[in-house]
């Protein structure tokens, strides 16, 4: 994310008043379903979790929603209580180091973290679109789930949403197909990411090749209506994706690399893990690439992919590290390509 807005918001971030966290957080797995009339998620979160503490206390952040119910598996006892801003498990009986799931199925009307856009708005896509927008602590808000930056874990993404609609998210792509008016699309990342960086973009896109990087492929997903203008911002990624590897000892370590880019974007970007979103503000028609870059932008996110996604900061506090290597970095773009 763009460094300035990031660094400003830390800084009146208070400390977080938090339950403790007995658990380490293995695997989250999202089936959720789009309504974009009533601008709403429904569906279920399955947390795949191992206790840190004898009877463990799991507790999940949660925005405004409706909990329809929590079940659990692997725990013989268990209570569970909604609260204004927690899902909490009270085990019973359970030693720490026992493997449980956890599943919460809820229906939301998110006031944060996922963001609908009507086609009227989304100039100049065609259509209707949503995406979603994590960091810091808003994920929440479309899922109750961990949300803190400390724990890490696998994701994997189901999403349905109408019928032709194309869906972005988080590592490999293990499928889509039509069931009557619905799109129904599966992502999977099996690689840990902080929870803040799971994302979702919806809506009538098109996924533009843009080279690979040793066979992992790299992409610029765009609006249909709105393709060559975000080729011509951000082609040629797979070239800063080599400067980095090199740059880093650390080749680039995800299954892919997708940009995208929405309308009514808060910010220029954010380093969602393997699937970065931009602000569509940032994408121009090839006669003006003379006078406009999106190179910066582009460099920026990308090297949040080791900075900030690989290495992440255990606490909001310590943000600077991720912001500041995102900051540097983009520097030695600058003087491998333009001397």
């Amino acid at each position: 994310m763009l460094s300035g807005l990031v660094l400003a918001a830390a800084s009146y971030f208070a400390p977080d008043v938090r339950l403790p966290h007995q658990f380490d957080l293995l695997d989250v797995k999202l089936d959720v379903s789009l309504d974009f009339k009533a601008e709403a998620v429904s569906g279920t979160v399955v947390h795949k979790v191992v206790t840190t503490a004898k009877n463990a206390v799991l507790a999940f952040d949660k925005g405004p929603m409706t909990i329809k119910s929590v079940s659990i598996s692997g725990a013989g006892k268990f209570k569970s209580e909604t609260t204004a801003k927690n899902v909490v498990v009270r085990c019973s009986g359970v030693p720490s180091g026992a493997a449980l799931t956890v599943t919460i199925s809820y229906v939301a009307a998110p006031e944060a973290g996922i963001y609908f856009v009507p086609a009227e708005r989304a100039y100049p896509s065609r259509g209707s679109l949503a995406y979603t927008q994590g960091e810091m602590e808003d994920n929440r808000y479309w899922f109750p789930t961990y949300d803190y930056p400390n724990d890490k874990a696998t994701a994997e993404l189901i999403a349905r949403v109408p019928k032709g609609m194309s869906v972005l998210s988080n590592g490999k792509l293990l499928g889509s197909k039509t069931v009557g008016n619905q799109s129904i699309w599966h992502w999977k990342q099996d690689q840990p990411m902080a929870t803040y960086l799971i994302s979702l973009v919806a809506g009538d896109y098109v996924a533009i090749p843009d080279g690979n990087f040793k066979g992992k492929p790299v992409q610029i997903w765009a609006p249909k209506g709105a393709e060559d203008a975000a080729k011509t911002a951000f082609k040629g990624t797979d070239k800063l994706i080599e400067i980095y590897s090199k740059l880093t000892g650390v080749d680039y370590p995800w299954d892919k690399y997708a940009q995208s880019v929405v309308p009514e974007f808060m910010f220029g970007g954010m380093e969602n893990l393997s699937c970065t979103t931009q602000t569509i503000g940032a994408i121009y028609p090839e006669n003006s690439a003379s006078t406009s870059s999106a190179r910066g932008l582009n460099a920026h996110e990308l090297a949040h992919q080791w900075f900030g996604d690989l290495i992440t900061t255990p606490s909001w506090s310590h943000i600077w590290v991720n912001e500041g290597w995102a900051t540097f970095l983009p520097h030695f773009v600058t003087r491998q390509m333009d001397g």
